[in-house]
């Protein structure tokens, strides 16, 4: 989940995601995905804004926090 907003975010510039979007990003990468994680979405979006790893912007509209910016970035940096 917290890649697909992180491409979401980076790569097509898009400032919150819904949950149906960060879902469709998520069945790309068809080596990871399985729908397990769909069905188990709401508790996954639950917990990530509860450690502060996403924030709620508005009904249903998540952005990645401000440290998992940064660690996407360190990472993308450290690859380049």
């Amino acid at each position: 989940m917290l890649c697909a907003m992180a491409y979401l975010e980076g790569v097509n510039e898009q400032s919150s995601n819904e949950r149906a979007t960060i879902l469709a990003e998520m069945k790309t990468a068809t080596a990871h995905y399985n729908e397990n994680m769909r069905k188990g979405m709401t508790k996954s979006l639950k917990s990530v804004v509860n450690s502060k790893k996403i924030n709620v912007v508005g009904r249903e509209k998540h952005v990645l926090g401000k440290d998992q910016v940064q660690r996407f970035e360190k990472a993308i940096e450290d690859v380049s």
